[in-house]
Order: structure tokens, then C-alpha cells, then sequence
């Protein structure tokens, strides 16, 4: 997936724009609300975080934002370091990525976008289903780019669209696997009682 990527030096305004450009006028798929409220809710909640890393990975945002605050609650669940708004604010300052993400004021808000905590498995799944109609996207975008270059034998071109998609399918299947693994532990958790 291509990305506008300009680590480093982003403005306030380049919070707000999404990972993935526009095709030919369409919007990309997102769920912009979604995306904040799986945010919000592993700040409510931080506990849920681990069954959310199953579903998503910081490149199934769609907005740039929510993908470097994901990030950053990656990372500190990743050192068992606490999941809070608290926390979260403080690794974005010291990085000096909390303006781009809109300030502290912004991470405080994700907690309203939440309905429910209870919801934020499912929320997850439909922000993974966005990211994956993205990548298709790129993908087929990627494909027509290449088959309009003479300069490349059909046979390469296919060959490197097969790679390319039987890559995309192998993300979702690594993703259906973890999502069984999980469910294997619950119910063992249940049948442990």
C-alpha cells in the first residue's frame, strides 16, 4: 500500500489526512468514527488491547493520526508498560508526535467516541475490513499501472500479481488465524471456569 509519507516534518494539518489517497475521485473505505472509538475504548479499557492487536496492526487506520497513536499503544503494551490516556499523551510528547496527532485535547476526546467497550472486537473487524478493501485497491491499482508499461512482459506482470495477491490473502489468513487462537483460549478459560 502506498503511503504519503513524510516521517519527521508534518504539520497539524497532515493529521488529519488519511494514509491512502484518493483513487480517480472515490474516497478510500474508512470508518473514521470506528477508528476512534477502538481507540478510545483500549483507553477505557486497555485490557482489550491484546485481543485488538489480533485484529488490527497501526496500517489498518486509515487516518495517519490514529495510525501513529495505535502505534504508540502497540509499543507500550509491547514493553508492559500501563494503557492509558495518560501514558499515551506522555509517549506522544516525548516523541514529538502529539501535535500531529492534535494535542492532548484530541486523545482525551477518543474516550467519548465510545459507545460501548463491549463493542470494540467487532468495531476492530470492520476497521480491519476497510484496511484490507484498501489494500485490494492499491493492488488492483498496482496491476493496471504495470499492464499499461510495455516494457514489461505479461507473463512477469502476472506472475508478480500473483505474488502480490497471494501476499494480501496470506495477511488475512495469519489474521483468521490469530482470531481462532484467541477464541481457543477463551474457551478454554470458560471450560476452566
Amino acid at each position: 500500500m502506498a503511503k504519503n509519507d513524510t516521517k519527521g516534518k508534518k504539520s497539524k494539518a497532515s493529521s488529519s489526512q488519511s494514509a491512502v489517497t484518493a483513487l480517480d475521485g472515490h474516497i478510500p473505505p474508512q470508518a473514521v468514527e470506528l477508528e476512534r472509538a477502538v481507540l478510545g475504548a483500549i483507553l477505557l479499557q486497555p485490557g482489550v488491547m491484546g485481543e485488538v492487536a489480533m485484529i488490527l496492526k497501526p496500517e489498518s487506520f486509515y487516518m495517519r493520526s490514529h495510525e501513529t497513536i495505535f502505534r504508540v499503544i502497540w509499543e507500550l503494551e509491547a514493553n508492559q508498560k500501563p494503557i492509558d490516556m495518560l501514558t499515551v499523551t506522555e509517549e506522544l510528547r516525548r516523541t514529538d508526535q502529539l501535535e500531529e496527532v492534535g494535542g492532548a485535547a484530541y486523545i482525551a476526546n477518543l474516550t467519548t467516541s465510545v459507545g460501548a467497550t463491549a463493542n470494540v472486537l467487532y468495531h476492530a473487524h470492520i476497521v480491519a475490513g476497510k484496511a484490507t478493501s484498501r489494500n485490494l485497491i492499491s493492488f488492483a491499482s498496482e496491476v493496471l499501472t504495470k499492464a499499461y508499461e510495455d516494457s514489461i512482459e505479461s507473463e512477469v506482470q502476472m506472475q508478480e500479481a500473483e505474488a502480490a495477491l497471494f501476499e494480501l490473502s496470506k495477511q488475512n489468513i495469519q489474521q483468521d488465524i490469530r482470531r481462532a487462537d484467541s477464541l481457543l483460549e477463551e474457551t478454554i478459560s470458560e471450560i476452566r471456569g
